[in-house]
């Protein structure tokens, strides 16, 4: 009975292990995602120079809140 029992445990753990390994590396993948196509953009959209000490520093906060949640 107890063999059983060790069986699961070691899928559950297994799975979230998975699981969490996954998340993360696609969170890594996609973290600087905004910033793909160079420093003028974000998102793929050009943006003006000095755009990433204003507003974008904001957008791109907020971008990455998104990611965590």
């Amino acid at each position: 009975m107890s063999g059983h029992s060790s069986e699961q445990w070691l899928l559950v753990f297994s799975t979230t292990l998975v699981v969490i390994v996954r998340v993360f590396f696609l969170i890594r993948w996609i973290w600087n995602y905004p910033l793909a196509h160079g420093t003028g953009f974000f998102l793929g959209v050009q943006v003006s120079p000095g755009f990433y000490e204003g507003e974008g520093k904001r957008w791109l906060t907020r971008y990455r809140t998104v990611l965590l949640a």
